[in-house]
């Protein structure tokens, strides 16, 4: 099953799961998360090849940006194709914490309670996931964005 980005941010809300327990899945068993007293006790590093990633409906792909698990925040770069978004029937979603996402290239719009923003490379906006919101690329290339959110 790949869920559209709105269906599976409902489906970890409604098992109080954080969006960090869907990567990996199909990868080798990654290190536990560690506990920020313990952050800079070690040195963790994964390899682009063995990044945890995700394919979402639609062609969206999600690739970690950290080696583990961090409590509280997800970081991970966020591919969008052409006439694809976060969900099928123009849904918003709604969660708790923040978001900060970077276009890196290609264009992307996100729908943000009754705004529209159109980001280029280069481009970053935060807003509370509380607020009701959507990705989508209009576009005719891939948009490629890092994305942060913060629980």
């Amino acid at each position: 099953m790949r869920p559209s980005v709105t269906r599976l941010y409902q489906i970890m809300s409604v098992l109080d799961v954080p969006m960090a327990a869907v990567f990996g899945s199909e990868q080798p068993e990654p290190a536990p998360p560690l506990p920020p007293e313990a952050a800079g006790d070690e040195v963790i590093v994964v390899r682009d090849e063995d990044a945890a990633r995700l394919a979402l409906s639609r062609g969206v792909r999600y690739r970690r940006l950290t080696p583990v698990a961090v409590p509280g925040m997800n970081i991970f770069e966020s591919t969008y194709p052409p006439g694809s978004g976060s969900s099928q029937d123009g849904e918003y979603v709604r969660h708790n914490g923040r978001e900060i996402g970077n276009v890196l290239s290609g264009r992307l719009v996100v729908d943000v309670g009754f705004e529209s923003y159109e980001l280029g490379p280069g481009d970053s906006i935060m807003y509370p996931s509380t607020t009701p919101h959507r990705i989508s690329n209009r576009g005719d290339a891939d948009a490629v964005a890092v994305w942060i959110n913060l629980s």
